[in-house]
């Protein structure tokens, strides 16, 4: 949480040095890429399981 008192997402990380530049800035959370290609709502249930 930042010193406001909010959430921080970054989009687009595609990077593990994206994903550690955004940590040590204090990003909060993140989604790309990096994590996983877009998901059906049926694959993501599947992905979510494993």
């Amino acid at each position: 949480m930042s010193a406001y008192g909010t959430t921080v997402l970054a989009e687009g990380v595609e990077t593990q040095g994206q994903l550690e530049c955004l940590t040590t800035c204090g990003c909060d959370r993140f989604q790309g890429y990096y994590f996983s290609r877009p998901l059906s709502a049926l694959a993501l249930s599947e992905y979510i399981e494993k």
